[in-house]
């Protein structure tokens, strides 16, 4: 359903063919940073995602090239093989 709708709303191929996760976990203090108080229980987001790929939109799509040395468009526009993500959700107030 989440492939199909970011599909439609992107107007072209869009697709999460690996994994997808979200986690709550508190975030890990760096060095000088204290999270005393009730700040550093919050726990964060996290979303993975694995093998994310969008595609060139539909008029994009090249004819057969008459010269078969001609290259090819891709047919994904971009692709990652791994994104990971975390969000302050304080930073939201």
């Amino acid at each position: 359903m989440l492939n199909a709708r970011s599909s439609e709303a992107l107007g072209r191929p869009f697709a999460i063919a690996g994994d997808l996760g979200l986690t709550w976990e508190k975030q890990v203090a760096g060095p000088g940073e204290l999270d005393q108080g009730w700040r550093g229980m919050i726990p964060w987001p996290h979303l993975l995602a694995q093998d994310v790929r969008i595609g060139n939109p539909p008029d994009m799509t090249a004819p057969a090239p008459a010269d078969a040395s001609a290259p090819l468009l891709p047919a994904d526009m971009a692709s990652i093989k791994r994104v990971v993500f975390s969000l302050n959700p304080l930073a939201l107030f």
